[in-house]
């Protein structure tokens, strides 16, 4: 037997309204409004509930990992910490690119100290002081002892060499003690001097190797099939396969 289906249009249950008077407070809450509002309320208070029970058992002698990374502000509250962006293939090879133009200006500037450096060492021990005459009589007659205006003890010494009138007004009364004293602040000289040409040699091979391996890096972000092999001093190198270019 069919169902009677009664076809007329029904009656619309409209919710009730804000009043007029309290239009400005907004719109009226309904009852699906308060139980979300409840709902909501009620998960929060759980929580809280939790985090105390928590906060009460809690061993204060416990450490995790993650406490490394976390902070809090002024309030309180726990900040995790921000991880860096991950740099695209494009911007890692122009970083490896500004570092490697970076470690070869250092190493030009470590270089052109060392070549001048050695200049002045080598200037120092293996200079010649040339002196030009009129005639073959001067040149027979020539004293160095008296055209350098200093102790014969003192000629062979290219550096600081002291003349005599210098000797005379020194504290040191004694030579011998002049000429030791001379000699002791030359070789010092000269030995800190090398000191500091073997630091900056040892700089520019470090920085040398740095800046293979800056290459290499950078070289290794490129497509194309590669294959690492070891050399005979047990460095590896790559080598990568021929590709027909279109």
């Amino acid at each position: 037997m069919a169902k009677l289906v009664h076809n007329v249009q029904k009656k619309q249950h409209r919710e009730r309204a804000q009043p007029s008077e309290r239009r400005k407070l907004g719109l009226l809450e309904k009852k699906k409004d308060y139980k979300l509002r409840a709902k909501d309320r009620h998960a929060k208070e759980a929580y809280l509930k939790l985090l105390r029970e928590k906060a009460k058992n809690r061993n204060p002698d416990e450490y995790y990992h993650a406490m490394v990374n976390r902070t809090t502000n002024e309030d309180g509250i726990m900040l995790e910490k921000e991880e860096e962006p991950a740099l695209t293939e494009e911007e890692i090879y122009l970083v490896k690119t500004q570092n490697a133009t970076y470690v070869s200006a250092m190493r030009n500037r470590d270089l052109g100290k060392i070549r001048r450096m050695k200049q002045a060492l080598s200037y120092g021990s293996e200079g010649k002081h040339t002196v030009f005459v009129d005639n073959e009589t001067e040149l027979e007659t020539f004293d160095p002892v008296k055209f350098f205006k200093t102790d014969a003890r003192l000629l062979n010494q290219r550096e600081n060499r002291l003349k005599v009138d210098q000797l005379l007004d020194g504290d040191l009364k004694n030579y011998d003690q002049v000429f030791e004293k001379t000699k002791l602040d030359t070789d010092a000289e000269k030995l800190k001097q090398l000191k500091l040409l073997k630091s900056h040699m040892d700089r520019a091979k470090k920085l040398q190797e740095l800046h293979n391996e800056i290459v290499i890096s950078k070289e290794l972000t490129k497509e194309g099939e590669k294959e690492k092999l070891i050399g005979s001093d047990g460095k590896p190198y790559y080598k990568w396969k021929t590709q027909r270019k279109r």
